[in-house]
């Protein structure tokens, strides 16, 4: 299997982005194409392309594939078009069996406990995240972004003509044509799958949204390309673990090292030990450096102007 993940981000990318390079590389048989406009020259692994455009560019390539105009202001809106990209990237898919799209704020283990070689060929689409999901190479799947949703969820059309974020690449439109439509799906959330960590942005320390067994302080190594969460009585490998845009600091002085940690708020390379494990578990806080109280109402405002809170207030009336 040949698998290819797409990812749009204009602007600066997170300090940690070394870190994503080095755990990509790991996963050989996964290409990650990045379109940005960021300018800084990284040390590329072969499995990693860096395309050079700009937002403006983007746009005109999306509203090229509708006879209607599209709503796009900003590059966080890009979220509700991942469905699309099968389609608007389609010069890259020749050499690929699958395509997806990926967030890069996220550090891989090993991606083959998120989609086992079994789930690759079963399955027309793996995960119901907009952080990673992963779709055979078809013309079904390329446009079954087209398809209407049930009443509970959007359109295409109307995604697509709003401004405010409708979260049409998960849960409020591409996941709802899977469980219509005659497609294999594989829901990672309803099978209650933890192949991957989703650490909560309300929480300092990290604490899984998908995982309500786990949702205890944890940290986790890295270690030549096995990413393994740690708590109290947890010791389990996971595919990836996104860390939702968090402020992480790095004391890792060289971008190839074999192993680190991932603590709540940043990556250390030390040796991997039991009592430095310890040690980074009870250390961990509930507390964010500015205040929880300060720390929720800025993420609560953040989705007020991101439009979250609006598309929740419009699916409930269009249901």
């Amino acid at each position: 299997m040949k698998i290819g993940l797409f990812c749009v981000y204009f602007g600066s990318f997170p300090k940690y982005f070394p870190l994503f390079l080095l755990s990509a590389k790991r996963n050989s048989n996964f290409k990650f194409y990045i379109y940005t406009d960021n300018a800084e020259v990284w040390d590329l692994p072969e499995n990693v392309e860096i395309i050079k455009c700009s937002f403006s560019d983007i746009k005109r390539r999306l509203q090229s594939l509708f006879q209607f105009p599209i709503k796009l202001q900003n590059p966080y809106k890009l979220n509700d078009y991942k469905p699309v990209y099968g389609q608007l990237f389609l010069d890259k898919l020749s050499a690929h069996t699958h395509w997806g799209y990926f967030d890069i704020d996220i550090i891989l283990g090993d991606l083959g406990l998120f989609a086992t070689n079994e789930d690759l060929q079963k399955y027309d689409k793996i995960g119901s995240r907009g952080h990673l999901t992963i779709f055979k190479n078809t013309p079904q799947n390329r446009l079954a972004y087209l398809n209407d949703t049930t009443s509970k969820s959007f359109t295409f059309k109307e995604a697509f003509t709003t401004g405010a974020a409708l979260h049409f690449d998960e849960m409020w439109g591409i996941n709802e044509i899977y469980q219509r439509l005659e497609y294999s799906y594989k829901d990672e959330s309803a099978m209650r799958d933890n192949s991957y960590y989703d650490a909560s942005p309300k929480y300092f320390a990290l604490k899984a949204v998908n995982l309500l067994e786990q949702n205890v302080p944890t940290i986790f190594t890295w270690n030549e390309g096995d990413l393994v969460a740690r708590s109290e009585g947890l010791k389990k490998k996971f595919g990836y673990i996104h860390l939702q845009k968090r402020p992480m600091t790095i004391e890792i002085g060289n971008s190839d090292v074999e192993s680190f940690f991932i603590s709540q708020d940043g990556f250390v390379q030390q040796e991997i030990t039991e009592q430095r494990i310890e040690t980074l578990l009870h250390g961990q806080s509930n507390v964010w450096p500015d205040g929880n109280v300060k720390h929720l109402a800025k993420y609560f405002f953040k989705t007020i102007v991101s439009g979250e809170q609006f598309a929740k207030i419009k699916r409930k009336v269009k249901r």
